[in-house]
């Protein structure tokens, strides 16, 4: 047997790095890369633009509801109030004796030079608000009687947390007279007898 061995030098071909089929690929890779890109930017665009539209609609209809709003506001504020006068002629109906008294001890507090132009009850919140104007004299300036009717309002079992809601100066041709809020907390058992006793 015998073996022949080719002992001459063979040149080594160099490796291609990138062959046709590599340079297609690579092609359609970066086509389809783009072709993605650019359908998505589209898509993209599409969607904002919608999403614009129906934002601007949006405020369209909250612009056109606003007055409905503020209607709607305007009924509740009505209603609220309208409840309170219903809780308060209940509560003058059952008793009316109360109220009565609640403004007999409102006509003690007051002051001589103090006067009402309005008395309003919350039986709600069980308040009671009046606007007044007090009269400056020789004898006691209208912020000091401001100050008495505090007392007297803190010092009377019937009312309870007295707060000014402002004051403000006039002058009447030489008279000094002040325009003024208080609201205070009123108490109707202070005016009901306790179990097996009288009332006051």
């Amino acid at each position: 047997m015998t073996v022949k061995v080719d002992l001459l030098p063979v040149e080594r071909k160099k490796p291609k790095l990138i062959d046709a089929f590599t340079i297609i690929l690579l092609i359609l890779f970066i086509a389809a890369a783009v072709g993605m890109w650019a359908y998505g930017k589209v898509v993209l665009d599409h969607k904002i633009a919608g999403l614009k539209k129906e934002q601007a609609e949006i405020k369209r209809e909250i612009e056109n509801l606003a007055p409905v709003k503020q209607e709607i506001e305007r009924l509740r504020q009505t209603a609220q109030n309208i409840r309170q006068q219903i809780q308060l002629l209940r509560d003058l109906k059952r008793n009316p004796s109360d109220f009565s008294r609640l403004i007999e001890e409102i006509k003690k507090i007051l002051p001589k030079n103090v006067w009402l132009s309005s008395l309003n009850f919350d039986s709600g919140a069980k308040t009671v608000k009046f606007d007044a104007t007090v009269l400056g004299t020789s004898s006691m300036q209208p912020l000091e009687t401001i100050g008495i009717l505090m007392r007297n309002l803190r010092s009377n079992p019937a009312f309870a947390n007295p707060v000014v809601g402002g004051a403000v100066r006039e002058d009447r041709g030489g008279y000094i007279t002040y325009k003024f809020s208080l609201t205070a907390n009123y108490n109707l058992e202070a005016f009901r007898p306790a179990e097996g006793g009288e009332s006051k």
